[in-house]
């Protein structure tokens, strides 16, 4: 990335400041966006496309090597007079031999492209699974929001009823205290909850790459499918991108050591140079005389590397160990994590229809309690109990429904989906 590019994304920043824009997402759209917009993923996908460029280096191998030099120098040889002579020369050289090692080279770069796109891959999925969780975190937080001022504007409903039967003589001015201080504290959480709310659409903005300010539209309630296909869908764990991306870390390892076990094979090159020399170099009067023609062959053997190559080799040995082992601990860790989040996910539905039941309960009994104090049968502390009941199985039944999410983003993750 150039100075002009940098400069541009700057500049972007700066302007997107003033001109928030609002985006509607849907939990369906999260992927797409986080792939065209995020920069981590985007900077993973540029990472990759680099190591295709590499690739090809066998072929590109036995291209020559062009060298163009020319110039010119004063100079004084001996006693003889000072001069000025002009020099150039082309040279063209090409390895036809280097014991294998540039067909190790090729297979080298193409694990490195492996490595590559596991990675991308493994960052995408990353970068959309914590873009999920804060879109559900966010849902949340908006739906107890309703919660709260639902259960404010009843609390107040019940504060008119208490004073009404204060002025009518049936009730004390601790009725009307009890719905004062449980309207303070409703005021307290909503306040809460509001900046936290305010706080998770900024990550989330963040994450799916919007510009600074951006409004993001949401559902305003956490759903919950009673039939959820990942209860049953099978994965396999080995073709995890964090998994691939070590396998093929360690092949890159193994190749590496075998380069290194390499360093005494010869190499074998072609050259040929035609130039002009100086009289300083070539010690002809005549400049016609200094004009030379080279055609070779060279042979290159290393025969001492000071145990450089075995270093490497024992290096590059037991880092493919390694990595291999890291991968197979890598699976069962995912292994474990599927089952742990999809029994999660089982015991969150069931507790999700045991809520549903216990909430019909609750509504039934704070209708009841309220037609009782209505007929001086109940108190004030007893309504008051009977609404904080009710709205504590909501904030369950909201918990349990994000809690479900949640654990639905561990899995789909894990199972690339």
């Amino acid at each position: 990335m150039n100075f002009a590019m940098i400069l541009t994304f700057m500049l972007g920043l700066v302007g997107s400041v003033g001109h928030a824009e609002t985006l509607v997402v849907q939990f369906e759209d999260i992927p797409q966006i986080v792939r065209e917009r995020n920069s981590h993923a985007q900077g993973a996908d540029f990472r990759k496309r680099a190591s295709e460029i590499e690739q090809g280096h066998l072929a590109r191998s036995y291209l020559p090597r062009l060298k163009f030099t020319i110039g010119t120098e004063r100079f004084q040889t001996g006693t003889q007079a000072e001069r000025a002579e002009h020099y150039g020369s082309v040279i063209a050289s090409t390895n036809i031999f280097r014991g294998g090692k540039d067909r190790l080279e090729d297979v080298v770069a193409q694990s490195s492209l492996s490595v590559a796109v596991a990675e991308s891959e493994k960052i995408l999925r990353e970068e959309v699974k914590k873009a999920r969780i804060s879109f559900w975190h966010l849902v949340a937080q908006r739906e107890m929001v309703g919660l709260l001022q639902a259960a404010s504007e009843e609390n107040q409903k019940n504060l008119v009823k208490a004073e009404a039967r204060i002025r009518a003589g049936v009730a004390t001015e601790t009725d009307r205290i009890e719905f004062e201080m449980y309207r303070l504290e409703l005021n307290q959480d909503l306040l809460r909850l509001r900046l936290a709310s305010e706080n998770t659409e900024r990550n989330l903005a963040v994450l799916l790459g919007l510009p600074e300010g951006t409004t993001v539209q949401t559902p305003l309630v956490v759903g919950h499918k009673h039939e959820d296909d990942l209860f049953t869908s099978t994965e396999l764990i080995e073709v995890h991108p964090a998994i691939r991306s070590l396998i093929f870390r360690g092949e890159e390892s193994r190749i590496k050591a075998l380069q290194s076990g390499r360093w005494w094979t010869p190499s074998l090159d072609l050259y040929a140079s035609y130039g002009l020399h100086t009289f300083r170099e070539r010690e002809f009067a005549l400049q016609s005389e200094r004009y030379e023609t080279v055609v070779g062959m060279q042979l290159t053997m290393e025969l001492f590397d000071g145990f450089a190559g075995r270093t490497e080799f024992r290096h590059k040995t037991l880092e493919t160990a390694g990595l291999q082992l890291e991968a197979l601990q890598t699976a069962r860790e995912l292994h474990a994590k599927v089952a742990g989040a999809r029994a999660e996910l089982r015991l969150t539905h069931e507790l999700i229809h045991h809520s549903e039941e216990a909430l019909l309960r609750a509504k039934i009994y704070l209708a009841r309690t309220l037609d009782e104090y209505q007929r001086g049968v109940k108190n004030s502390p007893e309504v008051l109990l009977a609404s904080e009941r009710r709205f504590g199985m909501l904030r369950r039944f909201a918990d349990l429904r994000r809690d479900y999410q949640l654990a639905r983003c561990e899995l789909l993750e894990i199972l690339g989906k």
